[in-house]
């Protein structure tokens, strides 16, 4: 019981807390106008940009995987020759190209 209420004690006064922040921003966008809102805006858009700049790096790297593994099944199914011959002459020089393309792609990620 001591401990339930000490943590609803804390969860009300860490929601104090947010509401008085809410009120001081609320105040500053009043006092000091546009360019206080510019700041606010641009650090926002800063710290947006940061947190997605590390997912995309994440997702471009899982790309580029993806891109050497595929690159690699296709050189094998155009020049393994117990592969080729389930292909016709079209699909082996389709998959060569495709091979080429696809390891270019994975090193310009």
């Amino acid at each position: 019981a001591n401990h339930t209420a000490q943590v609803l004690k804390d969860g009300l006064a860490a929601a104090k807390q947010k509401a008085d922040q809410t009120v001081e921003a609320g105040s500053l966008l009043t006092e000091k106008g546009r360019p206080m809102r510019t700041k606010i805006m641009a650090e926002t858009t800063a710290a947006c940009a940061v947190h997605r700049d590390r997912g995309v790096l994440d997702e471009l790297a899982a790309v580029a995987k993806d891109y050497t593994c595929a690159a690699e099944m296709l050189a094998q199914q155009a020049m393994d020759p117990t592969m080729t011959a389930v292909n016709s002459e079209e699909e082996v020089a389709k998959f060569t190209k495709l091979s080429a393309d696809y390891r270019a792609r994975a090193a310009q990620l």
